[in-house]
């Protein structure tokens, strides 16, 4: 028989639904050859080494370098590497040599590096999730 009845619904519905597990998961990721036209909302890590055509919520976030966002991203941590046009809310933000938003910027605590391009205004924020 190739596929058996299980006996433990319960337990099979709680091992496949990702809101019910304990523990952490690893990243999400949108490999290179991944666009995307849409919002994505998690409530864990996504690293983007693709193109997200949406805004992005999630609770860290990764624009790697060949990463492409077009829309805003809100996460507790945002790491750029790769290119933000659109707004950034986090609160704590770190735009690393090569990084590049076009956008405003509303965080906690941020850090850039020399290298990285920023168009855009930079807002200081206690709780910058909070009108998200």
């Amino acid at each position: 028989m190739l596929f058996k009845k299980s006996r433990n619904r319960k337990k099979e519905k709680a091992a496949n639904n990702p809101s019910v597990r304990s523990g952490r998961a690893g990243p999400s990721i949108i490999t290179t050859d991944v666009v995307i036209e849409g919002n994505l909302l998690t409530g864990g890590e996504l690293q983007v080494d693709g193109t997200v055509n949406g805004n992005i919520r999630a609770r860290a976030v990764v624009i790697d370098v060949q990463g492409v966002v077009h829309g805003e991203v809100a996460a507790e941590d945002v790491f750029v590497r790769g290119r933000i046009i659109g707004p950034i809310r986090g609160v704590n933000v770190t735009i690393v040599a090569g990084g590049h938003i076009e956008g405003d910027v509303v965080n906690e605590n941020i850090a850039i590096e020399n290298g990285a391009y920023v168009d855009g205004k930079i807002h200081h924020s206690d709780d910058p999730l909070s009108d998200y």
